[in-house]
């Protein structure tokens, strides 16, 4: 707490006798007033050592002590703390000697004999004083902090200016004039400087966010001050404009190299820098400005705490568009649920982008990511069913999934909904499958006499045999064939024992030839047709 903020008073008293000192410290309600006793003493030379110690607001001391007497101790309380109020306890009445002591700084002096109320009363007078003291320093405080932030907005909204809109060399100097700040006008670069990952800052308490910048813009300031003269001024959300000179033995990306080790060492975050090119004069601020913006958004790619310099990037070619054999490709296994083969081209597709040397502009790479999205969004769709398709997450389907600050994200982004949609697309394909293979078991029950094989039921449900087939056994726990067979038998058996004649079940199960059918039942069941009923016949007698 500062002077200026201290509520409390402070005082000491000082007198070779013991019981006033006491009297004075006990029989007053002082805190009641606010006024804290920090210390007493019984001689001068006690006391002025307790003044030094302790500085005290209210120094209230007799004039006649041993060592060192009032008048001296008011003089070089005068010397030392000038707004500290002394008191002096005196049995002298002459108006020459109340000049003098007033002239040494006393605030005011009590004849003896006293009470306690005038000592009371004279305290509390000088505690007046005293708080009015602290009130118009505060005042005066508060008026220069408001001086010092107004030229601090004037600079800021000057600077702002410059940096943003082109103008003419004699306006720029005319607006530069103004600011009356040590910085040259030639040989200047503009740096912007990114908070990293700022969502997560933006949900912190208004006054731990404007305290969080507060740190950031000094460290950013001190950070140049060490090696050129500059100046650092907000820029929105989480970003700040450094603007210095060029030092002629470093480049700007040095210097910006260091705002990012500075911000690691003494601050809980990391930042990202996009630097310009060097302007030889301030009206060419503009366009430093606009390309340390493009250089600062291919942070996009690395997720941050590194220095992008507009040199290194500026070069990048646009984009000409997707690989129509690639994307194709990935278009067909993906509309067949070849997850595997659908991951391995799209992954290819965005390595190949990330790979380029030197590599596109973010917005271009973000645009490349969107039509990859919708179009297989749109594949999806065509291959779902309408409720399918809805069931992917909003965060998957909406463009506003495009809006994002780091390829990583993005690339898991399409990731994700390619995984997604081929899962979706495997478990309707094993859907639609396991509906035919009922079909398929409905239409053998129903065509028993038919020479039936796998390629005529698959065409019946239109699969291929080879998928009819693998599907029909993992379904049915059989082959085709073992299922049929066993059908075939189950049906005879029951024929039989209806009283049919064998060459009635022959016929109706699709035999055309009685003792190739009689050879397949006894085959199954290791009896003969005949062999078959009489055995049923025979049970039922004996029952």
């Amino acid at each position: 707490m500062t002077n200026l903020q201290k509520t409390a008073v402070s005082m000491c008293v000082i007198d070779d006798i013991e019981s006033v000192v006491e009297g004075i410290c006990t029989q007053i309600d002082w805190d009641s007033h606010g006024i804290v006793i920090c210390g007493t003493a019984l001689n001068g030379e006690t006391g002025l050592a307790l003044i030094h110690e302790h500085r005290p607001d209210i120094i209230l001391t007799d004039i006649r002590m041993p060592k060192l007497d009032g008048m001296e101790v008011a003089r070089i309380t005068r010397e030392y703390l000038p707004e500290s109020k002394v008191l002096l306890l005196t049995g002298y009445t002459d108006f020459h000697y109340a000049q003098q002591a007033i002239g040494m700084g006393v605030f005011d002096f009590i004849t003896k004999p006293f009470s306690l109320e005038q000592i009371e009363e004279a305290v509390l007078k000088a505690r007046g004083a005293i708080t009015d003291s602290r009130q118009r320093m505060l005042q005066l405080h508060d008026l220069e902090q408001q001086a010092r932030e107004s030229r601090r907005m004037k600079r800021q909204h000057v600077l702002d200016l410059l940096v943003r809109y082109a103008t003419d060399e004699q306006s720029a100097d005319e607006y530069w004039e103004s600011l009356q700040i040590d910085m040259n006008k030639e040989r200047l670069v503009v740096a912007l400087l990114q908070i990293d990952h700022y969502g997560a800052q933006a949900q912190l308490p208004v006054k731990e966010a404007e305290l969080t910048h507060l740190i950031l813009h000094n460290i950013i300031e001190e950070t140049i001050s060490c090696y050129t003269k500059g100046a650092v001024f907000k820029d929105g959300a989480g970003r700040f404009v450094a603007l210095f000179n060029v030092p002629p033995d470093m480049t700007p990306d040095e210097i910006a190299s260091y705002y990012c080790e500075n911000m690691s060492k003494y601050a809980k975050f990391t930042v990202s820098v996009g630097v310009g090119r060097e302007v030889q004069h301030i009206h060419e601020l503009a366009e430093s400005y606009e390309q340390a913006a493009i250089a600062l958004a291919f942070r996009f790619y690395t997720g941050g705490n590194t220095v992008y310099n507009y040199e290194q990037i500026s070069r990048a070619s646009p984009l000409t568009g997707l690989g129509s054999a690639l994307e194709q490709e990935l278009l067909q296994f993906a509309g067949c649920g070849n997850r595997q083969q659908a991951q391995r081209l799209l992954d290819e597709i965005l390595e190949g982008l990330l790979s380029a040397h030197p590599r596109p502009e973010p917005g271009q790479f973000k645009i490349v990511c969107y039509q990859l999205t919708f179009l297989m969004l749109r594949t999806f769709h065509a291959k779902l069913d309408e409720d399918e398709f809805q069931s992917i997450p909003a965060r998957l389907r909406e463009h506003s999934a495009m809006d994002t600050n780091s390829s990583q994200e993005l690339q898991r982004h399409l990731g994700e909904l390619c995984e997604l949609g081929c899962e979706l697309i495997n478990n309707k394909h094993r859907s639609d499958a396991n509906k035919a293979i009922d079909e398929a078991v409905n239409y053998i029950g129903q065509h028993l006499h038919l020479e039936l094989t796998v390629r005529h039921c698959a065409k019946q449900v239109h699969l291929s045999p080879s998928y009819f087939a693998a599907m029909f056994k993992r379904k049915m726990g059989c082959t085709f064939n073992s299922y049929l067979n066993q059908i075939r038998m189950e049906r005879a058996k029951a024929m039989l024992l209806e009283d049919k004649q064998i060459q009635e079940v022959a016929d109706a199960l699709g035999y055309e030839e009685r003792r190739y059918f009689t050879s397949v039942f006894k085959k199954n069941t290791g009896l003969t047709p005949t062999e078959f009923k009489q055995k049923y016949w025979q049970e039922e007698t004996y029952q």
